[in-house]
């Protein structure tokens, strides 16, 4: 049974020069994480700009994706815009009655070269 997945090679069946196992390290590479501090106050939004640690290849826009960590649980509000290749905007929202530090993580996958892409 071959639990390869979809359009991978297995690496016996790729070429001697070990060009899957350099495609795959590629793959692996395209995820990129952060997280940044953002100082909120109540009922009004912050903004502030993300770069990546390594910026993707030029035409590769990777899907970003924001996760809010919160010392309690209360409304956060996390978006994202201007996404490029090297970085992107973010915007985060809390309610009335809620201000202080929070920590916003964040994750990028790149695509377009990527298997699935």
């Amino acid at each position: 049974m071959d639990n390869t997945p979809s359009g991978l090679k297995r690496p016996a069946d790729s070429d001697t020069m070990g060009s899957t196992a350099a495609t795959l390290r590629q793959h692996a590479n395209s995820l990129q994480a952060g997280v940044v501090t953002v100082a909120t106050m109540g009922a009004s939004t912050v903004t502030g700009t993300v770069s990546y640690p390594v910026p993707y290849p030029s035409g590769v826009v990777p899907r970003v994706l924001p996760s809010p960590i919160t010392g309690s649980p209360n409304t956060v509000e996390a978006s994202v815009a201007n996404i490029t290749n090297t970085g992107f905007s973010y915007y985060v929202y809390r309610p009335s009655g809620y201000s202080g530090n929070l920590d916003l993580q964040w994750f990028a996958l790149g695509r377009g070269s990527e298997v699935g892409g």
